[in-house]
């Protein structure tokens, strides 16, 4: 998309989610720009959430990966596979 079929500028977007306290990347799928940044950049947001939160279930935090205190294996438990 040229500047030029814009509805709303880059920087206006960006002046409009600062000023909302969100954060802001500009993405196209037509044009494979950004896509899978903006997931890894959701999915660290949430991760920032849930340990800044610090909800008593998540037990431990490993990269990419959370685990919850009904995914933890009990005392005893051996693993079948």
């Amino acid at each position: 998309m040229t500047s030029e079929e814009r509805q709303v500028t880059s920087e206006r977007a960006q002046k409009f989610a600062e000023s909302e306290g969100l954060p802001y990347m500009e993405v196209s799928a037509e044009e494979g720009v950004n896509v899978t940044e903006v997931f890894e950049r959701l999915a660290d947001l949430i991760l920032d959430s849930i340990t800044r939160d610090r909800d008593p279930s998540v037990v431990v935090q490993q990269p990419n990966k959370i685990i919850l205190e009904s995914q933890k294996p009990k005392k005893g438990f051996t693993c079948s596979c």
